[in-house]
């Protein structure tokens, strides 16, 4: 999946995280599972990039550094938070309704990895100022992402606690009137369809490089929109792609409990509970370092 489609996914999980909200149900123990376990294969990797690959001097080349394999990384970084945050703030939210604590935890392990790669980011981003192509660029989409996941967050209003995932929680709360002074359904269905056209425009000159861990981009999509019913999606227009990605995860999903219906003697495999309790972390509001915006 590339950094593009993690951006519809976010738009997807922003629109429709309050049908799952007003469910009032638990989020499948295996897609929590998979959330996390591909969540920090993926945090995995991202390190082992960031330590690797050292930040530029002014007197080597783009080639001899691997300075675009880390531009792509960190673009990646930068761009797939959006989702991380947005869907932190379903799970926490999700838990809270139904009086759970399966996937609070798990969301809270998850992004606080991904902050953690994404403050080497703004490391990197700070190590060379000067150099415009390389810092100047990435500073810039660190910028509208930011902005981004503060609207997609205000859109779910009071539905989350906004300020524990928010970048900057006045600008959510903006946002979050903005879209209270509309509440009828066709108004926002537009609104939603206008928001998602847009960011497509304003990323896509970003974004047009290499994503590149597209294989753990597409199971943690999976592992997400597997908790989504299947009436959500359009499944020709503007969510084609992830109607797509929903079905192949939904017959992966079937796979694995005929798998374990066949080993019935196999050993059971760890529950996403006993992931929590392993991972559980205290509740925190989370910042990002003061900037500029």
């Amino acid at each position: 999946m590339h950094a593009r489609e993690l951006i519809d996914l976010a738009v997807f999980v922003a629109s429709q995280g309050p049908v799952l909200i007003g469910s009032v149900r638990q989020v499948p123990t295996a897609a929590l599972a998979q959330y996390w376990t591909v969540s920090k294969c993926r945090l995995d990797r991202w390190n082992r990039t960031l330590r690797e690959v050292q930040p530029p001097s002014a007197s080597c080349t783009e080639e001899t550094v691997g300075v675009r394999n880390l531009q792509a990384v960190c673009a990646e970084i930068l761009v797939s938070e959006m989702l991380t945050r947005v869907w932190s703030s379903i799970l926490t939210a999700m838990d809270y309704v139904a009086g759970s604590s399966e996937a609070q935890p798990v969301a809270a392990s998850v992004m606080a990895g991904h902050l953690e790669a994404s403050n080497r980011v703004l490391n990197l981003i700070s190590y060379n100022p000067q150099n415009a192509e390389n810092g100047g660029g990435l500073n810039h989409l660190r910028r509208l992402t930011e902005r981004w996941t503060d609207l997609l967050l205000g859109s779910l209003g009071s539905l989350i606690h906004a300020a524990s995932f928010a970048h900057d929680a006045a600008r959510t709360e903006e946002f979050s009137r903005d879209f209270d002074r509309s509440h009828q359904p066709q108004v926002r269905a537009r609104a939603w369809h206008l928001i998602a056209t847009s960011l497509r425009a304003t990323f896509d000159a970003h974004l047009r490089g290499v994503t590149p861990n597209t294989d753990l981009n597409n199971s943690i999509a999976g592992a997400i929109l597997i908790c989504f019913p299947g009436y959500l999606f359009d499944s020709t227009g503007v969510y084609h792609s992830l109607w797509n990605l929903r079905l192949s995860a939904v017959a992966t999903d079937t796979q694995a409990m005929v798998d374990q219906l066949l080993a019935a003697d196999s050993p059971p495999k760890a529950s996403a509970a006993q992931f929590s309790r392993k991972i559980a972390l205290p509740k925190r509001t989370w910042h990002m370092p003061s900037d500029d915006r």
